[in-house]
């Protein structure tokens, strides 16, 4: 486990680097956990045989597309000149 927190704390650290800030090491395990168990409860023989790195990749992946979606709302509400929580649901749910 020592080794799994490093590595997530490396990858957070150097998505830092890129402009993917505020991803906490222990985000991509709880990703992680929340995608086995969504493919669990759709396709149990599907999680079964998925590999920890790819569970990882689809997490990282997941938290990478979190921070853009959230910077398209704040985009949408700047253009807007009002706040997220302003923005009527529609537009959360298409942007």
């Amino acid at each position: 486990a020592v080794v799994l927190q490093a590595a997530n704390a490396a990858f957070a650290r150097s998505m830092a680097d890129y402009g993917f800030d505020g991803i906490d090491p222990s985000d991509i395990d709880e990703t992680g956990r929340q995608i086995r168990e969504e493919i669990a409860a759709d396709k149990p023989e599907a999680a079964a045989v998925l590999t920890h790195t790819e569970i990882r990749m689809l997490a990282i992946r997941r938290q990478m597309e979190s921070i853009k979606f959230t910077r398209s709302l704040e985009d949408v509400a700047e253009d807007w000149a009002t706040t997220v929580s302003g923005l009527s649901p529609v537009i959360v749910e298409r942007c």
